[in-house]
């Protein structure tokens, strides 16, 4: 039996993880109460037999003429991925972050299955979080929750849960499994509609911000938490998604940033890479990535934060009315697909070579984006381990490419954690950046529940 080889997608992963930037996915969750680590381990054990990729490692073919393949490790340790740490006191949340932000950011070895377990005790108030990071060649946002659903206990909330279907109208014809559906998709009734948005990304004036340089591989983080009533209070009163609110909110913590250091915005965009979910039905409770990255536009230099809000969702509702997120799936697995695997490598170790940033950066070659933004709708479960709650979930991305921050929403059990994640070297404090974008949505919302009458606070 031959062995299971990577995806063309998850390779993209394997080929661009570099000693600067590991292509690694972290989550950090804080948990109410203390954990009794060698109870864990007995009761995660068995449970890990069940999901063998937790106990499988990619081996390299022969001088790359195939891609890397699963195999199973010679002998798992579990001690080497399921890790204690104990807080010095008093185990603040400004130690916290600190030790997040050396462990979770650290390479993560490649001669052992790819992924750990990070529990760390004596945190604030007597309570813990568990960090989980996992290489992005392993499993995408969705496959996390599969990994979740054997690293914890999950619980359904209220009635059974929505299936996570992607909302990009995809059939198994529209796939990258059929990679001509991309080109096709040009030359279709919406195609001139298609190409008139990738036209106007392509033409976006984008700043040339500080923080817009090869990324270092230091980070740093931060994240703040809110009600889901705020978001959904902002969305009914101007008919957005929670989306739409937050990029609105993160163009308005960029003016402040440009302000400050005397950069220019006035008609010109906050360029972004989204990622968007295209999992077909039946693909659902495997691991893999099976996500596309869509084209961020966030104008610049807008003093009304309606109206800017307002700009933001008329152009997300055109990429989700035109399929966008399914179009440059199948035109990636088109143009990835023409190369053999030692030219997937060659291509991808190149785009995140420094030359080639810097290269991309002075004269605007892709990747030209500013930013990551990745937003998170978690099923309706809610997370524990040994009888103790899951609080939050704080989605942890890398900055990539010339991108100077990551940002990520996650809604889970009637909250949003917003997190942030910032170069350490180019970008500067992630926590003025935060209360900015705080700040953004609260305008927002005070303007919103003026219109509506609901006065509840953020």
């Amino acid at each position: 039996m031959s062995p299971e080889r990577l995806s063309k997608f998850d390779a993209i992963f394997y080929y661009t993880d570099n000693r600067r930037v590991a292509m690694q996915i972290g989550v950090g969750l804080p948990v109410d109460g203390p954990v009794d680590v060698e109870r864990y381990v007995r009761w995660v054990t068995p449970r890990i037999n069940g999901m063998p990729k937790l106990r499988m490692q990619l081996t390299p073919a022969p001088f790359g003429l195939q891609r890397p393949a699963w195999t199973s490790a010679d002998h798992f340790d579990i001690s080497r991925h399921v890790l204690a740490h104990e807080m010095p006191s008093p185990g603040d949340d400004e130690q916290l972050r600190r030790l997040v932000e050396g462990l979770i950011y650290e390479r993560l070895p490649h001669d052992v299955p790819l992924w750990r377990l990070h529990i760390i005790n004596g945190c604030e108030d007597g309570n813990a979080m568990l960090l989980l990071h996992t290489h992005h060649c392993m499993a995408d946002g969705e496959g996390i929750i599969e990994i979740f659903n054997v690293l914890l206990e999950a619980q359904p909330v209220g009635e059974s849960s929505a299936p996570r279907a992607s909302k990009a109208g995809l059939s198994r014809e529209a796939h990258a499994d059929r990679p001509l559906h991309g080109v096709r998709a040009m030359f279709s009734r919406d195609g001139r509609r298609r190409l008139g948005v990738l036209a106007r990304y392509a033409r976006a004036r984008g700043p040339r911000f500080p923080f817009t340089r090869p990324a270092s591989g230091r980070m740093n983080i931060a994240w703040r938490r809110l009600s889901l009533k705020t978001l959904q209070t902002i969305s009914r009163a101007y008919e957005t998604t929670a989306t739409d609110v937050v990029l609105a909110s993160l163009g308005a913590a960029v003016d402040t940033y440009a302000a400050q250091r005397n950069v220019e915005v006035k008609g010109r965009s906050l360029l972004l890479q989204i990622p968007a979910n295209v999992r077909l039905p039946d693909r659902y409770g495997e691991l893999g990535n099976e996500l596309t990255m869509l084209p961020g536009v966030v104008p610049l230099g807008i003093e009304d934060p309606v109206e800017r809000l307002q700009r933001v969702a008329a152009y997300n509702r055109e990429l989700k009315e035109l399929d966008m997120a399914t179009v440059i799936h199948g035109m990636m697995g088109a143009a990835f697909g023409l190369a053999t695997p030692p030219g997937q490598a060659l291509l991808c170790k190149t785009m995140v070579s420094k030359p080639f940033l810097h290269m991309a950066r002075m004269t605007g070659l892709p990747p030209q984006e500013h930013a990551l933004m990745s937003s998170v709708v978690m099923p309706s479960l809610r997370y524990s381990i040994a009888g103790q709650s899951i609080t939050g979930i704080i989605n942890l991305i890398a900055c990539q490419f010339n991108m100077g921050f990551a940002f990520s929403p996650v809604t889970y059990d009637g909250g949003v954690m917003l997190t942030l994640s910032v170069d350490a070297e180019n970008f500067g404090n992630p926590d003025a950046f935060m209360d900015d974008t705080m700040s953004g949505i609260e305008e927002l919302h005070e303007r919103a529940s003026s219109a509506t009458g609901n006065v509840s606070g953020v």
